[in-house]
C-alpha cells in the first residue's frame, strides 16, 4: 500500500515538473503554446492539463503568443474546454482579422466568446474585411472590457456606427487612443460623438474616409487631452 502511494506521488511529481517545464517553455516557443492549446482543448481532464491550467493562471504572453492563442480560440470557439481555459491567460491585446485566414474563422460568436474572457484587455484591433462580424462584437467589447485603452477598426466591412462609438465610450471609460481606417459608415457626426464621449482621448487617427471633413477637426478641438490627430 505504502509503495503504491509513493509511486503515485512520484508520478504526480513528475507530471507537475512536466507541466512547469512546459509552462516555462511556452514563454519562448510558439510550438509549445500550440501544444498547450491542444492539451487544454482536447484533453482537459488530464493531470498535466489541470496542472498547466493552474500554473498558467495570469501567464503573461508575448505578442505573437497572444495572437496564436486568440487565433486558436477563434477557430475552435465552440469547444467549451478551450474557452473555459482561455480565461487563465492574461490576454491584454486582441487582434481580429490580421492572420490571413479564410473568412470563416471570424464570426460574432467567436469574437464575443474571446472578449467575454478577456477582462483585462487594454487593446483591441479589428481588421474587418469579413462580414461575419457585426455590431454584436462591438457591444461585447463595451460590455466586457472596461479596462480598454485603445481600439482600432479597419475596413469598410466593419460598419462601425455612432451607436457603437457611444456603447464603447460608456463601457470603456479609459479609452485614450482610437484608430478608424476605411470605415465607410463613419461620418463627421460620428467624430462629434467621439469628441464628446471620450474625455480621456489623447490620440485619434481617421484614415481613408472621404466622409470626414474639417467639421471633424473642429469637433476634436474640444477634446482637452488630445495631443495627436492623424487625417488622410
Amino acid at each position: 500500500m505504502a509503495a503504491s502511494v509513493a509511486a503515485a506521488e512520484s508520478n504526480a511529481d513528475k507530471q507537475s515538473r512536466l507541466a512547469l517545464d512546459i509552462r516555462n517553455d511556452a514563454l519562448g516557443r510558439m510550438g509549445t503554446i500550440h501544444t498547450m492549446i491542444s492539451l487544454l482543448g482536447r484533453h482537459p481532464g488530464s493531470l498535466v492539463s489541470l496542472r498547466w491550467r493552474d500554473a498558467s493562471r495570469g501567464l503573461a504572453l508575448s505578442g505573437s503568443e497572444e495572437r496564436s492563442v486568440v487565433r486558436a480560440a477563434l477557430a475552435d470557439h465552440t469547444n467549451p474546454y478551450l474557452l473555459a481555459n482561455f480565461g487563465y491567460y492574461d490576454i491584454r491585446n486582441v487582434d481580429i482579422g490580421g492572420y490571413g485566414d479564410a473568412d470563416w474563422i471570424y464570426t460574432d460568436a467567436g469574437v464575443i466568446a474571446i472578449l467575454t474572457a478577456c477582462r483585462n484587455l487594454t487593446r483591441f484591433s479589428g481588421m474587418f474585411r469579413i462580414r461575419g462580424v457585426s455590431h454584436a462584437s462591438f457591444a461585447a467589447l463595451a460590455r466586457s472590457c472596461s479596462k480598454l485603452k485603445s481600439f482600432a477598426v479597419y475596413g469598410a466591412a466593419s460598419n462601425f456606427s455612432d451607436a457603437d462609438a457611444v456603447a464603447i465610450a460608456r463601457g470603456c471609460p479609459h479609452v485614450e487612443s482610437i484608430h478608424l481606417t476605411r470605415c465607410g459608415s463613419v461620418t463627421d457626426a460620428t467624430v462629434a460623438i467621439i469628441a464628446q464621449a471620450y474625455p480621456k482621448l489623447r490620440k485619434i487617427s481617421l484614415q481613408g474616409m472621404a466622409t470626414i471633413t474639417t467639421a471633424s477637426v473642429l469637433s476634436l478641438a474640444a477634446c482637452p487631452e488630445l495631443t495627436e490627430l492623424a487625417l488622410s
